[in-house]
C-alpha cells in the first residue's frame, strides 16, 4: 500500500509540474501523419521499434482531445510509470522481502538518469513495454489456472510498445525452462515470438534491412536468437547449482542444500553439473559470437554485392 500511495503521488506530483508542456519531436512525426494513417500503418515500426499501442494511444488521444492539452498524453506515461514501480515492488517483495522491494520500487520511481522517462509523453512507447512486461513477469509466478494465456496477452502488448518487450519474453522464457515441471510452458512463447519475427522481417526496414538476402540474414539471426537464450539458460543453471539451489538434493524446508550436508558422490555430482552446465554455456556463447561475426561479413558482402541473389 505505501509503494501504491507513494507512485500515486508522485505521478500526480509530476503531471502538476508539466502541465505546462507541450509536443516536442518525434511527436510532431505522428501528428502530421495521423490523418493518412490506415491499418497498415500501425504495423509500420518508428525507429526500428514496433509501435502498434503507441500509434493507437496517439490515434486515440488525437481524435478526442486534439492538441488542446498536453495532459492526458503525460496521464498515460505516468500511469504507466507509477504501475511499473508497483509491479516491480511486486516482483522483487516475492524474493527478497518488503525492505528490498520498496527501495528497488523507490529507484525506479524517479529515475534520474532516464529523465526523459518522465518529462517527455512520447516515452510511453518504452515506458509501455516495462509496464507491460513486468506485469507479465508477475502472473508468470502466479498460480492462477489460466496464468499462461494472461501473460502472453501481456507480453504481446509489451512487444507492441517497443522492442524492449523482447527481453521481457526472453526473461519468462528463461525463468520456465529454469523451473522444473514448468519448461513445457515455454511453448506458450512460441506465437509471441512469431509476432516479432513477423513484424521485424516485414515491415522493420531500419533493424533489418530489406534485401535480396534477408532471408539468409533471418536464420542467421533466428540461429544468434537460440545460442544467446541457451547461452543464458546454461550460465543460469551452473549459478543457481554453485549458490545451493538443486532439485534434487534440495532440502525439504530451505529448498537448498548445502555441500557441508551430502555425501560425497553428492558433492561430486553436484559439481560435475555445475562445470558441465558452464562449459556448455560457454562453447553456446563462443558459438553465439561466431555466428555473429558471420551475420556482420554476410552483410558487409550484400552490401558490396558480392552475394549471389
Amino acid at each position: 500500500m505505501v509503494v501504491v500511495v507513494a507512485a500515486s503521488v508522485f505521478a500526480i506530483a509530476m503531471l502538476l509540474l508539466t502541465r505546462s508542456y507541450t509536443f516536442y519531436f518525434d511527436e510532431w512525426a505522428f501528428i502530421l501523419s495521423a490523418p493518412d494513417w490506415t491499418a497498415a500503418t500501425f504495423l509500420q515500426p518508428h525507429n526500428g521499434h514496433p509501435a502498434m499501442l503507441t500509434r493507437l494511444v496517439y490515434a486515440t488521444l488525437l481524435s478526442t482531445v486534439g492538441l488542446r492539452s498536453y495532459l492526458p498524453y503525460m496521464a498515460v506515461l505516468l500511469a504507466l510509470h507509477a504501475a511499473s514501480a508497483v509491479l516491480l515492488f511486486e516482483l522483487v517483495r516475492r524474493r527478497a522481502g518488503d525492505v528490498v522491494g520498496i527501495a528497488c520500487a523507490a529507484l525506479l520511481l524517479v529515475i534520474g538518469a532516464g529523465w526523459e522517462n518522465l518529462l517527455w509523453a512520447f516515452q510511453m512507447s518504452f515506458v509501455g513495454s516495462v509496464a507491460f512486461g513486468l506485469a507479465a513477469l508477475v502472473a508468470l509466478e502466479s498460480d492462477a489456472r489460466w496464468r499462461m494465456p494472461i501473460v502472453i496477452a501481456l507480453l504481446t502488448a509489451a512487444s507492441m510498445f517497443s522492442a524492449i518487450g523482447l527481453f521481457f519474453g526472453l526473461a519468462a522464457g528463461v525463468r520456465l525452462i529454469g523451473t522444473r515441471g514448468r519448461r513445457r510452458e515455454v511453448w506458450w512463447l512460441v506465437p509471441v515470438a512469431i509476432l516479432f519475427a513477423v513484424c521485424v522481417y516485414f515491415y522493420n526496414a531500419l533493424v533489418y534491412p530489406a534485401s535480396a538476402h534477408r532471408t539468409l540474414y533471418g536464420v542467421a539471426l533466428a540461429v544468434n536468437a537460440v545460442l544467446i537464450v541457451t547461452t543464458c539458460f546454461f550460465y543460469l543453471r551452473s549459478l543457481t547449482l554453485s549458490v545451493g539451489w538443486s532439485a534434487q538434493y534440495r532440502h525439504p524446508k530451505t529448498r537448498f542444500h548445502f555441500l557441508s550436508t551430502l555425501s560425497e558422490e553428492e558433492i561430486e555430482n553436484t559439481l560435475f553439473r555445475i562445470v558441465r552446465s558452464f562449459r556448455r554455456g560457454t562453447y553456446c556463447f563462443f558459438l553465439s559470437f561466431f555466428n555473429t561475426f558471420i551475420l556482420i561479413v554476410l552483410v558487409a558482402f550484400g552490401e558490396l554485392n558480392m552475394l549471389p541473389s
